[in-house]
């Protein structure tokens, strides 16, 4: 495969005029070309059988050899033989700025990236005895801006503080998807999931709203022979809730060393990006949940009266505010299983998953000049503390919106009785030669 690259950049800060500036240390523009590619994995040219077994999700399962007796199964996805590489095309233009004898810099950069032939497994249609397809399914757009500031605040002989700013908002989009593929699964449960869907945020989290008019205003049933006169109506289909992609990140470093001793931390911040507390949405079924608590109380649901008309499938709404009072008691929560995120809707539980953290702590010492000055085969002596993952602010409800169901796959987002996140504490020696 072809993927060549190039860049290039220009010291400007050496023209006349600019090399012996006291404010402008160093000045250099950047930018460069590349182009790189992804070889589709083995044992996708082909369909192969394996060893056969069946299984509920829930218990082991039955898996061969079974009894004594061997099983195999055809493969759950087609082979393909017209496989090409994924191609990623990106470039970038930036700038290196220090100022003040590098007291004070400013890096930056633009890019943008477009990933075609994406290698993907495409759903089948499971009558032709397959599920999905591995094939070139697609392109994806990404563009964003790379921004780091770093300035020493204090700079003495015996003290020195140092702040560095990193900010990043890459927005990655699909912009096309395979003839006749209209989205493409990565990840959830029969709903929710998130998808890949041409025009959409990459990994879009898709799922059952209820019914709501032209303004996004909920649309309560406003039949009172209904059973359910006065709730929200569920949507028959699923639509998107938004991505897990966050609008942007930060870091925030601090750096104070005064003679052998440092101290630092780092302040992580994510901006956006959403989360689906299905933990929230099982334990409303069960009435685990605090917002469970109180089962009799009389409750309004904001909205608009209305109603789906059965026979255009529109929705038909007089524009009256909704002032029916009613109970989300358990046939609401539990029985019919409009009201919780475990069978119901999963819209209500879709969360604002961005976070303020304190992401690392570090104390450390050098005691070399103390102790061993004299042995000059050793550089540093070093002790340390480091503390990671010590504090945490977020809108999120669950454990910790940095949690993942899935794992470090492409379908990120989903709470569903993760394990918490963990604080570690870590004291240790560094020895330098």
């Amino acid at each position: 495969f072809f993927y060549p690259s190039v860049s290039g950049s220009w010291i400007f800060s050496q023209l006349p005029g600019l090399k012996d500036s006291k404010i402008l240390s160093f000045a250099k523009l950047r930018a460069s070309y590349a182009i790189t590619a992804n070889v589709p994995g083995p044992y996708n040219t082909n369909t192969y059988y394996y060893r056969g077994g069946s299984g509920d999700g829930w218990t082991s399962g039955v898996s061969f050899p079974f009894l004594g007796v061997n099983g195999f199964a055809r493969g759950y996805t087609i082979g393909n033989d017209h496989l090409k590489p994924e191609k990623a095309k990106s470039w970038s233009v930036g700038t290196d700025l220090r100022f003040l004898k590098n007291r004070f810099r400013v890096d930056a950069d633009y890019f943008q990236r477009v990933n075609s032939n994406l290698l993907l497994y495409v759903p089948t249609a499971p009558s032709i005895g397959y599920g999905q397809r591995y094939m070139n399914a697609g392109e994806m757009k990404t563009t964003g801006i790379e921004l780091l500031v770093s300035a020493d605040i204090v700079k003495t002989k015996n003290l020195l503080w140092n702040v560095t700013v990193n900010w990043s908002n890459p927005n990655s989009v699909v912009t096309k998807l395979a003839p006749g593929v209209p989205n493409v699964f990565l990840g959830g449960f029969t709903e929710p999931q998130v998808r890949a869907v041409a025009g959409e945020k990459y990994r879009t989290i898709y799922g059952v709203d209820w019914v709501r008019d032209s303004k996004g205003n909920l649309v309560i049933d406003d039949n009172p022979n209904h059973e359910f006169y006065g709730y929200p109506i569920p949507n028959d289909s699923t639509s998107a809730l938004g991505s897990i992609q966050a609008k942007w990140t930060m870091g925030i470093t601090n750096t104070l060393t005064y003679k052998g001793i440092a101290f630092s931390f780092l302040i992580d911040i994510k901006h956006g990006g959403k989360m689906w507390n299905g933990t929230l949405g099982a334990l409303d079924y069960f009435g685990a949940s605090k917002e469970t608590e109180s089962r009799n109380k009389d409750y309004v649901w904001k909205g608009v009266m209305g109603h789906v008309d059965p026979t255009t499938g529109k929705v038909v709404t007089s524009g009256t505010v909704n002032t029916q009072k009613v109970k989300l008691d358990e046939n609401w929560r539990f029985w019919d299983g409009y009201g919780s995120g475990f069978t119901g809707p999963s819209s209500p539980y879709i969360q604002d998953a961005g976070w303020v953290r304190l992401r690392s702590v570090t104390l450390s010492y050098d005691f070399k000049k103390a102790v061993v000055k004299n042995v000059t085969w050793i550089k540093h002596l070093n002790l340390y503390f480091t503390g990671y993952n010590l504090w945490l602010s977020t809108p999120y409800t669950g454990i910790d919106p940095e949690t993942s169901l899935l794992g470090t796959s492409n379908a990120q987002g989903f709470d569903y009785f993760n394990m918490p996140g963990t604080k570690t504490y870590t004291v240790g020696l560094k020895v330098g030669f």
